[in-house]
């Protein structure tokens, strides 16, 4: 029986089809045939959660696999005579006199060469304490050589520019979500978007979280988002008039909160719209609520205002209270 170096091209072809990438890894390192073979030919790695989280003497990186999810977690680690890298999670080998960021980022390319058909369902990238110096540049260099189809981008940052070493290179047609968040250690933590909100990333997603203060991006620029989680400073009447315009005409649509850090509409809210419906929702917290016609759809759109938060909502008809006014 022939060995699997021996194997017809074709064959061998096949075996590798069959394999998963923590198979495909350790055949790479077997021989000199068979690497060159894999290099050639590129297994799909089947990968659908990429999640790095960098700190700054060290880099988790996990990928999961397929229905699944299998799971390969590996850390890399700052050693005065080069890189630590375990996995399994206790075995380790010393790849010495080599920089950990440059071992971590060999390793990523090794799994992105082979993701060419199946789109990631997630990309995270989670800052908890700081990074490692020259990282950011360093994966905005891999991911320029290498664009990434994924439907689900969640960042959490310290700074827009690193946002703008990952974003524009996730391709604008398939990406879905995006949920962005910081890591500064602040009571009220601040990103300004502006640039990203320039993004075709931006424009073509259809869901947006952001779990930070947001800045720099008028609500005009977010009236295309399905569903939409963010936490503003404040927001004015002309701005609830525009969103109130835009999403009765966009039966798609179907929520847009706002968490408010300064909410002082209630007065305008009522001079405008008249009362409001007043009654306590299902987590028995007081709110007011006035309702309008939808274009184009039976639903009926809401605004619903509470102490910290107005929310726009698509409603279907079982969810309009019967005794409830509905506004043109």
């Amino acid at each position: 029986m022939p060995s699997l170096p021996d194997i017809p091209d074709i064959a061998l072809k096949n075996i590798l089809g069959n394999c998963d990438f923590r198979s495909i890894l350790a055949l790479r390192k077997t021989c000199h045939r068979l690497r060159n073979f894999i290099i050639s030919t590129k297994p799909e790695s089947h990968i659908t959660v990429i999640r790095i989280i960098p700190k700054p003497e060290a880099i988790s990186l996990v990928l999961k696999f397929g229905d699944s999810e299998q799971e390969i977690s590996t850390q890399y680690h700052k050693n005065e005579r080069g890189c630590v890298v375990t996995w399994d999670p206790i075995k380790s080998k010393l790849v010495k006199n080599e920089n950990f960021i440059s071992v971590f980022m060999r390793d990523l390319e090794i799994a992105l060469e082979h993701q060419k058909s199946t789109p990631l369902r997630f990309f995270q990238m989670m800052l908890l304490c700081g990074v490692p110096a020259g990282f950011f540049e360093k994966l905005k260099n891999l991911l320029e050589s290498r664009p990434q189809k994924v439907h689900n981008a969640y960042l959490r940052v310290e700074t827009d520019e690193e946002i703008l070493s990952i974003l524009p290179f996730l391709d604008p047609d398939v990406l879905k979500i995006l949920d962005i968040s910081s890591s500064k250690n602040e009571e009220e933590p601040y990103l300004d978007l502006a640039e990203i909100s320039e993004l075709e990333q931006w424009k073509k997603a259809k869901e947006l979280v952001i779990n930070c203060v947001l800045r720099g991006v008028p609500v005009q620029k977010m009236l295309h988002f399905l569903n939409v989680h963010i936490s503003l400073e404040r927001i004015t009447m002309e701005d609830v008039s525009v969103l109130k315009e835009a999403l009765t005409r966009s039966p798609e649509f179907d929520i847009f909160e706002i968490r408010l850090l300064e909410n002082g509409l209630e007065g305008a809210l009522i001079e405008k719209y008249g009362d409001s419906y007043q009654d306590i929702d299902e987590e028995e917290k007081p709110r007011k609520q006035w309702f309008f016609e939808m274009q184009n759809s039976e639903n009926t759109f809401s605004i619903v205002y509470y102490d910290e938060y107005i929310i726009f909502e698509n409603l279907k008809p079982v969810y309009v209270p019967t005794d409830a006014v509905i506004l043109i």
